[in-house]
């Protein structure tokens, strides 16, 4: 290829008819040779090119034959009806598009300019979604996967891929990722060879079609085109504009191509780097080389072009295309193949099969039935004006008629069709059941879907600390978890490790899964959540109230010096409505065990610390809830830096902040912190005008520090210093009041 002087690197300078004539002077042995010429320009199929490997399938060079592909779209989705959670008629009309498209037949291409209206190509390919699975089961050739990994797309998300030598991949999704400006991008077949798991295309909801957005019919051709080894008509950047540059196809001239502008002229006959374009085809016989004059303007009508004017693809594209669909790079080959054909039932009638039943909780409905707030409601409290909402997304079929079914005693509901709503006079899960009918048959799903809180079930510190140990003997069916989108990151009850027993609440961030399903399906984004029952803190309107727990956790590596993932608290006074923000905790306040490459479980109190959060006078009522919320996160590199995060012993106190409250809920004396790595600190509640004694003892009975003290206030704080704690280990502290004595335990690490 070759472009105007002085431009683009590697690109051989071309000229006017005055270079035309200075080619024919430097290369006697060339003629002009009008029927070659001829060939060149409307089909290219008969020519040993310089620039193409021959190929030696009959395929390449019939003009008759039709590439048959099949293909799967994935539907990657958080049950946005207005956004991403296309219906399948949706796509069975998208795959119409496309294919008008790939055969050249789209009504625009009337509007061609002269120039290149004898390039315009046929690729003779035909998308067909696939009627067998991969375990050759029935499909309509959708799927679909409810994740977060919709919102901030990239190659992470491409869930569920089907094999990439028997299937075309489609994954549609609502946003991409921060900083990319791409509607839709794929790997061409090296890459897809490499990379078989991100085999495919991925593309916003709202470029899939000229029905859901006019002017987006290109968006999956030109994809696809990429897919079978075609560049942008610039070269193999996404940045146009920037200097001229070849595409390795003779019949679009080079190009710096174009970031929009549409169809204005100044575009679509523009002739930068395209001027005196011409190609010289040798010939091992004499006398029959020939040179091809192309046009001396640019193809900014092509699919692979970003003017946002495109109409065509090329008869060199088409050739290059086929080379490889003939070519075994990421098997490309196969997929056309008959037994290939046969195998994923591309050419089959499509299956008329049973719906699949689905639905999602919907925004909370007001007293005045209108969906309030921004996002779907979960959890609130049983018995309340506002209600819960359900919203059928079943799909696979038209649906004829639905039944749904509800636990919990549900009252005052409305609406008994594609979405209803109540609320429950019974407090806990609420399992959801819908069965839908079809006239080729039903499917039911069943979903504990929402929580029902107990509102009159209330925590009162007052008149007792109430400790969440999550032994199966508490009231830990009081505290819900959430794992909203049903994946391997999630809260859960670790039944092997705990502060005092073998009873905690457990993040797991590590990772389990192993090569290649870990290239997808990336942490980034997700959310997981849970919520304890409510607490009366109207007696603590002032003073001290703070939420205390005990945790362990580790970042994954220690190449991540910094914890990327966030646990977030925030606190409800209006059974669950709304939230406030109470605190953000990262780095070392979740990791405060620093790195392990390992499956992270503490295994002695010694790897457990106090966190103590201070809760502010508007949390104060005589209903309040809490809810823990982890978001994982990966670091500026894209890596993983989640372990497992470990929670226990959950209370809430009017203690001093930082206070330790690990002692058991008769005694009114604690020690803070514990375990510690220097100094620690007996905080004593009560008992004014009496005296206190102190006596530590290290773990063989020796006394290594005593001392006494009056107490004079509602809280006394007694320091043992760092300097008699010197030797790691266990020490006792024995602590005499008038009324009472106490011996704890203190871990020194």
């Amino acid at each position: 290829m070759c472009a105007a002087a002085g431009n683009a690197q590697n690109i051989q300078p071309c000229g006017t008819d005055e270079m035309h004539q200075k080619l024919k002077e430097k290369y006697p042995m060339i003629g002009y040779n009008e029927s070659i010429a001829s060939q060149v320009q409307n089909g290219l199929q008969n020519l040993n090119l310089s620039n193409y490997a021959k190929s030696t399938a009959d395929q390449l060079n019939n003009p008759n034959f039709i590439y048959h592909i099949p293909v799967v779209v994935h539907i990657v989705h958080d049950y946005d009806t207005l956004a991403e959670y296309l219906t399948d008629d949706d796509i069975f009309d998208a795959l119409k598009e496309w294919n008008i498209v790939l055969r050249g037949r789209n009504a625009d291409t009337s509007q061609i300019i002269p120039p290149f209206k004898k390039y315009k190509g046929d690729p003779r390919i035909e998308l067909h979604l696939a009627t067998r699975d991969p375990d050759g089961n029935p499909t309509k050739g959708i799927t679909r996967h409810h994740s977060y990994l919709t919102t901030g797309a990239g190659n992470e998300s491409k869930l569920g891929g089907w094999p990439n030598y028997a299937y075309m991949n489609i994954w549609v999704i609502r946003s991409m990722a921060a900083g990319s400006n791409a509607a839709a991008f794929a790997l061409k077949p090296a890459g897809g060879q490499q990379l078989p798991w991100y085999d495919g295309i991925i593309s916003l909801w709202n470029y899939m079609s000229e029905a859901i957005n006019p002017g987006s019919d290109k968006t999956i051709p030109h994809e696809l085109a990429h897919t079978f080894n075609i560049d942008h008509v610039w070269g193999g950047t996404n940045q146009p504009e920037v200097g001229c540059g070849d595409d390795a196809v003779d019949d679009t001239p080079p190009t710096e191509g174009h970031q929009g502008g549409g169809c204005a002229p100044s575009r679509i006959y523009d002739t930068t780097c395209s001027i005196g374009y011409v190609q010289v085809y040798p010939s091992s016989i004499p006398g029959i080389d020939s040179m091809v004059d192309y046009p001396d303007t640019n193809n900014s009508q092509n699919i692979m072009d970003y003017t946002f004017c495109a109409r065509m693809f090329t008869h060199g594209q088409v050739y290059r295309m086929h080379e490889a669909l003939n070519s075994n790079t990421a098997l490309r080959n196969n997929l056309w193949s008959d037994f290939n054909l046969q195998t994923t039932g591309a050419l089959a009638d499509r299956p008329d099969l049973a719906p699949i039943a689905d639905f999602a909780p919907g925004k909370m409905i007001s007293s005045f039935g209108n969906p309030t707030g921004t996002s779907r409601m979960m959890f609130m409290c049983a018995d309340m004006v506002e209600k819960f909402s359900f919203t059928d997304m079943s799909w696979n079929d038209t649906i004829d008629s639905r039944t749904w079914q509800l636990s919990n005693s549900p009252t005052s509901s409305i609406g008994t069709g594609k979405s209803i709503a109540t609320n429950f006079a019974q407090p806990g899960w609420v399992n959801v059941s819908l069965t839908v009918n079809s006239n080729a048959g039903s499917n039911t799903v069943t979903k504990a879907a929402v929580y029902a809180a107990d509102k009159n079930y209330v925590i009162n510190p007052m008149n007792g600390f109430h400790y969440q140990e999550f032994d199966p003997n508490g009231d830990r069916d009081k505290w819900p978890i959430f794992n909203y989108y049903n994946n391997n990151f999630k809260w859960q009850i670790n039944t092997s490790a705990g502060y005092y027993d073998n009873y905690s609440v457990m993040y797991t961030g590590y990772d389990t899964r192993s090569f290649p399903q870990t290239m997808v399906g990336t942490p980034e984004g997700d959310v997981d959540d849970f919520f304890t029952p409510a607490f009366n803190l109207s007696g603590m309107s002032v003073g001290n109230c703070n939420l205390n727990y005990m945790f362990s956790g580790t970042a994954l590596s220690a190449f991540h010096t910094d914890m990327e993932d966030t646990l977030q608290i925030a606190y409800s006074v209006d059974c669950g409505k709304t939230w406030t923000n109470m605190a953000t905790l990262t780095n070392a306040d979740i990791a405060n065990q620093g790195n392990s490459v390992v499956n992270y479980q503490p295994t002695w109190m010694g790897q457990w610390d106090l966190k103590s959060i201070n809760i502010p006078t508007a949390a104060r009522t005589a209903s309040t809830f809490f809810r823990f919320r982890y978001m994982p996160h990966v670091n500026p590199d894209g890596a993983v830096t989640s372990n497992n995060f470990y929670m226990d012993r959950i209370n809430i106190s009017n203690f001093p902040l930082g206070a330790n409250t690990v002692l058991t809920e008769e005694r009114n004396i604690v020690v803070a912190p514990n375990p510690t790595q220097n100094s620690s600190t007996i905080i004593i509640k009560g008992g004014q005008n009496t005296s206190a004694s102190v006596m530590v003892t290290d773990i063989t009975g020796k006394l290594v520090y005593k001392t006494a003290q009056k107490i004079s206030s509602s809280y006394t704080t007694i320091e043992i210093p760092a300097e008699v704690l010197t030797v790691k280990g266990m020490y006792m502290i024995q602590v005499v009041t008038d009324n009472q004595s106490h011996t704890e335990k203190l871990v020194v690490y």
